[in-house]
């Protein structure tokens, strides 16, 4: 993964291309996403021949508090 410092103002100007990191053995560097607050990196580890289907979960909890109910 690379970075590059952006400028532009007053006109377009970028920098040299530095690493950032080098993504472990079996992650799969053209599979990723950055968080909303962009401070982490969201990456597939695997076979990129096997890899079909990534299912997403969301409001979890809210299901997980009516099927197990707690008394907090």
């Amino acid at each position: 993964m690379m970075v590059v410092n952006v400028e532009t103002n007053p006109v377009f100007r970028a920098g040299s291309p530095e690493r950032l990191f080098k993504a472990p053995s079996g992650w799969l560097a053209d599979h990723f996403d950055v968080t909303r607050d962009g401070e982490r990196f969201i990456m597939v580890r695997g076979d990129a021949a096997a890899f079909r289907e990534l299912h997403v979960v969301l409001n979890w909890t809210k299901e997980l508090n009516q099927l197990v109910p707690t008394d907090n």
